[in-house]
């Protein structure tokens, strides 16, 4: 095969022509590449790991649940693909990071969240494992800095769907869910001030009894 006819398949099976003139390939002189298809392929490594980096939160979370739709159970998809509509999306994208950016949250707090989306108890123990999943498709998404990173948050999405099933999600993604995480962080940080200001009063009523002594 002549140089001129180069050719490799990468990136989606797609044919691409890395050279022409025998000169360049993947943007490096043939002179000095002793294995072009392996630069090449690590040329589009870098390449999709560059672009996942760039993409905002809610895009890291949609092109998770995209990702998700092969490993989802086949009634479940339809419903899953109408979720990467702009307005959905939008919603889904703020609970995600609101769930992932929290330090308050974890698998019991989020359970309530569940619990107050669906308003329902019979989703039994299993309710704590598709929290978990649920929890690790957010942090993970968000925190994606490449596309095996999103593939692995699209299958926690994907395994939350399967232990939860695909209303209670769709419910959590789109009723209450940065409202749940809000609402939870400030009952924390009343209790907080609430435990600070007994220890205070009581801290005084200590001096005090001290100073009448």
């Amino acid at each position: 095969m002549s140089m001129s006819s180069l050719t490799y398949d990468y990136l989606n099976n797609q044919k691409q022509v890395l050279a022409t003139d025998g000169s360049r390939i993947c943007g490096v002189n043939w002179t000095i590449v002793d294995n072009p298809a392996m630069m090449c392929a690590q040329t589009a490594r870098e390449s999709a790991v560059d672009r996942t980096a760039a993409l905002s939160p809610t895009e890291k979370v949609g092109e998770a649940i995209r990702l998700s739709l092969p490993h989802l159970p086949t009634e479940a998809r339809q419903i899953v693909a109408s979720l990467l509509e702009p307005r959905s999306l939008a919603i889904i994208g703020a609970s995600v990071v609101a769930w992932a950016g929290s330090h308050l949250i974890g698998v019991g707090e989020f359970v309530d969240v569940i619990l107050l989306a669906v308003g329902v108890v019979a989703l039994g123990f299993s309710v704590f494992e598709g929290a978990r999943e649920m929890l690790d498709f957010a942090e993970t998404a968000v925190r994606a800095r490449s596309e095996r990173e999103l593939d692995i948050a699209g299958k926690h999405f994907a395994r939350a769907v399967t232990i939860l099933g695909i209303s209670t999600v769709q419910a959590v993604l789109l009723r209450g869910g940065t409202r749940a995480v809000r609402s939870r962080t400030a009952r924390c940080v009343a209790a907080a001030c609430l435990a600070i200001n007994r220890w205070n009063r009581s801290a005084r009523r200590r001096q005090r009894a001290t100073n009448c002594a």
